[in-house]
């Protein structure tokens, strides 16, 4: 199967697909970015408590959706 074949499938499975159970994927999938965000902040901080991971992860998400600033 060609990629491009596996992505238009992928997304006529999608679009079969409630927007419940659309949402549900969604929301696995930002939970499992977190895990991977926090693994990897308690990798390079491995003395840091539950609460300062916590922190540095909303930190993180802060700093990706921050806007250029308009001038």
């Amino acid at each position: 199967m060609t990629p491009k074949l596996a992505r238009a499938k992928q997304i006529d499975r999608y679009r079969k697909m409630t927007g419940e159970e659309r949402l549900l994927i969604g929301l696995r999938l930002h939970e499992t970015a977190c895990q991977i965000a926090c693994d990897s902040i308690r990798s390079s901080f491995p003395d840091a408590s539950d609460r300062e991971v916590k922190a540095k992860l909303v930190q993180r998400i802060q700093l990706a959706y921050q806007l250029p600033k308009v001038k």
